[in-house]
């Protein structure tokens, strides 16, 4: 049984969304930057030696840009929770948003399903920096500050009633989060999943003590697989995928970024020290997937290695894929790790390498490993049948989907593996018509936020062909959590609706633009429809030669009473005589009928449906 990955969003150093991310991997940049001075006082922690007591040598770090940035009413929290909360918490609740939209579900459509909650995390930075002040303590403090509400907050504040846990197996928690949800998808305990990973670097303890590990790069860079790889650069980010079962997918018509074929997980147990790797136990996770699944090996694209720079790690991890995969293929496997770009960004990491190999099969490009120089020379790249993919590859497409696989491990033993492959073809959609039945929809929580929205609708639809400004609009209102200010332009042509724009960004009054707030909480729709007498001449000719769902359903209409009737609704709408026959009930009831019919079809094919009648 398969799983399909069907929404994704991401905050990565550098980039604000998973779209950014990868035009910075395809460009090759590293972002790793330091520590802003902001979070705490550097000098008190750093000195360039190594091993000097209470110190680290370095502050070298992915870092997210304005990390604390954040809109608590959206999510309906006050302003003192919000600021209680753990800001790993807050940056989790946004991303998850932003895959849920990316997977066109609404929370609404996820109130009548069972959605579990699957997330990694590991870091109590938030936790320790306010336990230095107890006095800092608030009603608020606890649920703010404990791992199990990350995973527990984003199933409270969207409502999702299936399963819901934090899993902290260090750097491997996003992937063995990720192996849970799959796990409960196929046992049918869940049919829709939400998964993630957050890491943020908020306390400067953890640089000490993984700089006493001598874990840390005193470059700052991950130089992964390379012969002068001295260790890792910490990150932080979030991603947050969303999981269907491909039954399921299908049945409801998702749209798959990618399959699930497979994932695994074990134990490295007993090793010469905790955080050392076994090479043995990461060969056993392999072959069991590989065999059990009947993966031929020459049917991988790439892998994505974990990859972190480290003496150790490195070399385990290659000779592994060598022995299980390199040395069964015909030719070498491409491996590389995201970690080169923005760092290591430890429990959320397995999750950044799939996301980057699930773009990669998008895009059928995968980007180059950065820094990669001199090859390890503890490591036999050609007898392992293995090459470190260090400038960008093109993807070739082929009849069978390709498959990439993603590794992922704890520094405390706990390995993770997981193969996905291209997602099943299917046919495309049909042209949208240049009239449309398509609104644009916008909406945010405040005024100003809508305008900020509509100003980014406007900067996408100015590099866009007329086509995709139609399916813009179309994707708008579709697949949304509407929020309480909303703006609503009626069909139109590409460039008028692009026109609409521009003038309500000016402050203009605008034709065919409404805007407006809608009450505070879940708003419901009624249809209410009018009986006998409520008929006139004229009634229904404009919706029947604007909108084509009207139509269709109109003309559907019309066949169906013409045996009846001996006449044509259709000719009967646009008749010059029809304000004298509106008396003959025989004329006038059928035809309000499937005025009405065609009405509430149109409105649905619109996304307006009633919650009564």
């Amino acid at each position: 049984m398969t799983v399909e990955i069907i929404g994704y969003a991401a905050i990565a150093p550098g980039a604000l969304s998973a779209v950014d991310l990868f035009q910075q991997l395809r460009d090759g940049v590293c972002s790793v930057t330091e520590v802003p001075a902001s979070r705490w006082d550097k000098a008190r922690f750093w000195h360039p030696l190594q091993g000097v007591s209470g110190k680290t040598y370095t502050f070298a770090a992915g870092v997210v840009e304005n990390v604390h940035d954040f809109d608590p009413v959206v999510f309906g929290l006050s302003r003192r929770e919000a600021m209680a909360m753990d800001p790993q918490q807050r940056l989790l609740l946004s991303v998850a948003w932003r895959a849920l939209e990316d997977a066109s579900l609404p929370l609404s459509a996820l109130q009548d399903r069972v959605v579990g909650v699957y997330v990694g995390a590991s870091s109590l930075d938030s936790a320790n920096l306010s336990a230095e002040d107890p006095a800092s303590g608030g009603p608020y403090f606890m649920t703010g500050n404990t791992l199990s509400i990350v995973a527990n907050r984003l199933s409270h504040i969207f409502g999702l009633n299936g399963p819901s846990l934090t899993i902290d197996t260090a750097c491997s928690s996003s992937l063995v989060a990720l192996d849970q949800a799959v796990r409960a998808l196929e046992r049918g305990e869940v049919d829709t999943a939400v998964v993630g990973g957050v890491n943020l670097l908020n306390h400067p303890l953890p640089f000490v003590g993984f700089a006493q590990a001598r874990m840390l790069s005193p470059e700052g860079r991950c130089r992964a697989y390379d012969n002068d790889a001295s260790g890792y650069v910490r990150s932080e980010g979030a991603v947050a995928i969303v999981l269907r079962r491909t039954d399921v997918a299908k049945a409801d018509g998702d749209r798959s970024r990618a399959r699930i074929l497979a994932t695994g997980v074990n134990s490295a147990g007993r090793t010469n020290g905790i955080s050392l790797p076994s090479a043995e136990a990461q060969v056993a996770l392999l072959r069991r997937m590989y065999d059990d699944h009947r993966i031929d090996p020459n049917d991988l694209a790439f892998l994505e290695g974990h990859g972190t720079g480290t003496k150790v790690g490195d070399p385990a991890e290659v000779w592994a894929i060598g022995q299980v995969i390199g040395k069964r293929r015909r030719a070498p496997l491409p491996i590389g790790s995201i970690k080169t770009n923005i760092g290591h960004t430890e429990p959320a990491s397995g999750l950044f390498g799939l996301l980057k190999a699930v773009m990669a099969l998008e895009q059928n490009f995968l980007p180059a490993s950065l820094f990669f120089e001199k090859p390890n020379e503890t490591i036999d790249f050609e007898d392992l049948n293995v090459r470190v993919n260090s400038t960008p590859l093109e993807l070739l497409r082929a009849r069978r989907p390709r498959l990439a696989g993603v590794n992922s491990f704890g520094f405390g033993g706990t390995n993770a593996h997981v193969v996905i492959c291209d997602p099943e073809k299917v046919a495309q959609a049909e042209a949208l018509d240049p009239a449309g039945d398509h609104y644009f929809v916008a909406s945010a929580q405040t005024e100003s936020a809508l305008r900020t929205l509509v100003e980014a609708y406007g900067r996408r639809m100015d590099k866009a062909t007329p086509a995709q400004v139609r399916r813009i609009a179309a994707a708008s209102g579709g697949g949304r959590t509407l929020l309480r200010h909303r703006l609503v332009s009626v069909p139109t042509a590409p460039e008028k609706l692009k026109a609409r724009l521009a003038a309500y960004l000016e402050s203009q009054t605008v034709d065919g633009i409404e805007t407006g707030e809608v009450p505070a909480g879940h708003t419901k729709i009624a249809f209410a429809f009018a009986g006998n007498g409520a008929q006139w001449a004229g009634m229904g000719v404009s919706a029947y030669r604007r909108s084509k769902a009207f139509k269709r359903h109109f003309d559907a209409a019309s066949a169906l009473f013409e045996t009846h009737l001996g006449e044509k609704l259709v000719e009967l709408l646009v008749s010059d005589t029809l304000a004298e026959r509106l008396s003959d009930t025989r004329i006038a009831q059928p035809l309000l009928f499937s005025i009405q019919v065609a009405i509430a079809n149109a409105l649905a094919v619109a996304g307006i449906r009633p919650a009564c009648v």
